[in-house]
């Protein structure tokens, strides 16, 4: 632990004479370049008082006080984050990282940030806003960043334990946007000094994959934890293999950016801690990556399940548009720079990463801030048992608040369809649905729900217990808007073919396609109208070669999202498809009007 104040030397007493409050945690170095600063700034011989900024729980990897000088030349009020000295928390936060990550962001990055949008005239509203910085000693392990208390110019922090409102995560977005798009300004214009900052801002997470295994069993204690506060076994299976691996995945996802045209200087660490309204940030966290990953992180970290339901799509679309805005004041299109199909697919490949961050940040977004003293404590012992058993000591209200926080973010995960690979390896591994239906083939991206109607309505025609083998029913390309499958039946009554059209459960697609909405027109039609049609051609006697051909419907599932059309299969009773990538000759086109 810190030397407490009575073991400081004489000499330092006497420098740090003026000072009062709550500094009796930080270090002899610390304290020293505190004094040097404020002196500096004209402050010699003030009085300075040192209080906490915020509650516990309100931050774990630095130290944060809020430092009140006065003296004859006014007085000023200082953000000062300061490094753990403990060893192992500093190991465990990689504070070295962190708080040289931070001295360059606010040193050199965002000034330059500033300085492009100055030189083309932004308006002070969209400016990037960030706090004066008075002063940085990066030198280990006494690390310091004196901040301006945005408080005294009328920011405020909103509530942790509560989701931000659509109004503020939309403001908050915007000002994502912006960020990110003058990473792309910097790389057009000036990709030295963009370079220059990417090789300079190191991985914080995928640094601790060079931990030894000894220090990285600390993520496995975590998320042994966090599985304890769950009774679900199923909720249990997707916390399995996601906090103890986030320093390699994190290690993988940042070979896989670097040098990639859509990466950009990340803010990284964007929760409600580290927002203050009217808008400032923490950088500690901050690299080159995707901006999937500030999206996710904010999104997933500051809202709950039912905002995120409601709102989700809208913020994509939202975020994008609010970057090509930003871009345009530069020449510069989102359409070129970062398209809209690959922030979706960097949604995807950042989904398994985040998950494991979002899960992470639980314990500490949950905390009252009695229980978020001893999660703080827990990061300076061996081991996160001897510190705490989330059964017996945490207090009845966090534990519940905890645990609906992290059975809200897998939720969301799944509605997103950004687990969906952990959900098919569950469907077809554990569920033993294979096993019970007598399943084989292509059916892993089809889900249970559907699964279980596809069978229920073989056995109503008669197939119960027969083998039933699905295939992709023709090439890539050939079907966009759903799964479809040839299922192949074959039983002691014969066999049979039937064509299901398989819904997206992909939330993303969904949305795009209007699954819903698709799905049920072509129930109405297969159901009712086409029927209709036939009908009306019998009772006038239309010849059978004129009358309407449509496949026979097994049976429609329009539940979503497990949406499930069966019909007959056509190319058992001869028809086939033409080659899409050809022309109909003049006989087809004549035949089909």
């Amino acid at each position: 632990r810190h030397k407490p104040v009575t073991a400081f030397s004489s000499v330092n007493l006497i420098i740090m004479s003026h000072f009062e409050g709550d500094f009796q945690d930080i270090s002899e170095g610390q304290l020293k370049f505190i004094k040097n600063v404020i002196e500096e700034k004209g402050f010699k011989d003030s009085k300075v008082v040192f209080a906490p900024a915020g509650a516990a729980g309100d931050n774990y990897v630095a130290n944060v006080k809020r430092i009140k000088v006065q003296g004859e030349n006014g007085q000023l009020s200082i953000i000062a984050k300061i490094a753990p000295t403990n060893e192992l928390v500093r190991k465990r936060v990689n504070a070295t990282t962190m708080f040289g990550n931070e001295h360059l962001i606010y040193t050199e990055f965002l000034p330059k940030l500033l300085q492009l949008q100055k030189q083309v005239g932004t308006t002070d509203e969209d400016l990037v806003k960030f706090p004066k910085c008075y002063g940085t000693n990066v030198e280990a392990p006494n690390e310091v960043i004196l901040l301006e208390d945005l408080r005294e110019l009328g920011f405020s922090m909103q509530d942790r334990l509560k989701s931000l409102s659509d109004e503020c995560v939309s403001s908050v977005l915007k000002k994502l946007a912006i960020y990110h798009s003058l990473s792309y300004v910097l790389k057009s214009k000036e990709p030295d000094t963009y370079n220059y900052f990417k090789d300079n801002l190191r991985d914080m997470w995928g640094a601790m994959a060079d931990l030894p295994k000894e220090e990285l069993a600390y993520f496995s204690q975590l998320e042994e934890f966090t599985m304890q506060m769950l009774d679900d076994p199923q909720y249990k299976k997707h916390i399995k293999n996601s906090i103890s691996v986030i320093a390699p995945r994190a290690a993988k996802m940042s070979k896989l950016e670097n040098g990639s045209r859509y990466a950009v200087i990340q803010h990284g660490d964007a929760w409600t801690n580290n927002i203050m309204f009217k808008f400032e940030a923490n950088y500690q966290i901050a690299k080159s990556s995707s901006p999937a990953y500030d999206f996710l992180y904010m999104i997933f970290n500051c809202t709950d399940h039912e905002t995120r339901v409601k709102n989700f799509y809208n913020w994509l679309d939202y975020y994008h548009s609010e970057l090509d805005k930003s871009l345009s004041n530069y020449g510069l299109k989102a359409n070129y720079v970062y398209p809209r199909d690959q922030l979706d697919a960097d949604l995807k490949r950042y989904g398994k990463l985040q998950f494991g961050c979002s899960i992470l940040l639980c314990n500490v977004l949950s905390a009252k801030p009695e229980d978020a003293a001893k999660f703080k404590e827990g990061m300076e012992r061996e081991s996160v048992d001897r510190t705490i058993d989330p059964k017996k000591k945490l207090d009845v209200d966090t534990k519940e608040r905890l645990k609906k926080r992290i059975t809200s973010v897998i939720d969301s995960y799944i509605e997103f369809g950004l687990l969906r690979i952990c959900v098919r390896k569950y469907w077809k591994q554990n569920s033993g649905i294979n096993t019970k239906f007598n399943l084989d083939g292509n059916f892993e991206d089809v889900t249970e729900k559907q699964l279980e109607f596809i069978n229920k309505v073989i056995e109503e025609l008669g197939f119960k217990g027969s083998k039933v083998t699905f295939a992709a029913a023709g090439a890539a390309g050939d079907n966009y808007a759903a799964n479809v499958k040839r299922v192949k039946v074959e039983g002691e009554k014969g066999s049979l073919s039937i064509i299901a059209k398989i819904a997206p459960i992909n939330e993303v697609v969904r949305h795009r396609l209007n699954a819903a909405l698709s799905f049920c027109n072509e129930h109405l039609m297969y159901t009712e109208y086409l029927p209709k049609l036939l009908k009306l051609q019998k009772d006038a006697g239309i010849p059978e070669d004129e009358q309407i051909k449509f496949p026979k419907c097994y049976g429609t599932n329009i539940e979503a999202p497990h949406e499930v059309i069966l019909l007959e299969d056509l190319k058992v009773e001869g028809f086939t498809i033409m080659n899409r990538m050809k022309s109909l000759s003049n006989e087809c086109v004549t035949i089909v009007y």
